[in-house]
């Protein structure tokens, strides 16, 4: 669904991408942690939430490249936010590790989502 992306920023703007994508991936979350099947978190968790991070995450990198004009700050920009993922994934994924080591992965999605 990546190609879709620049077409909802085009159509939609990136603020408003960027909210859809937010709503979409704490939707995703939120509905995965009340999921009894296994298919019903495939969708919440990999179709809801994955489309809303991937939105979110293409409005956040279109918002950088748009505001900063100079290639060689550009790049330290685009660093800064790329590493900045990079940390909250190792953070998230520590502390989901532990959460779900207590026995309860529907609490750390509830946390993620904001609940």
């Amino acid at each position: 669904f990546g190609c879709l992306n620049g077409v909802f920023i085009n159509v939609l703007g990136v603020r408003t991408t960027a909210v859809i994508g937010s709503l979409l991936f704490t939707t995703g979350l939120a509905a995965g942690s009340v999921a009894n099947k296994l298919f019903q978190l495939y969708f919440t968790r990999g179709t809801l939430a994955g489309l809303g991070e991937g939105l979110a995450f293409s409005a956040s990198v279109q918002v950088t490249a748009h505001l900063v004009e100079d290639p060689k700050t550009r790049f330290r920009v685009f660093s800064s936010v790329f590493v900045g993922a990079g940390v909250a994934i190792i953070t998230l994924s520590t502390l989901g590790g532990e959460i779900i080591s207590m026995g309860d992965w529907r609490l750390y999605y509830q946390l993620i989502a904001g609940f």
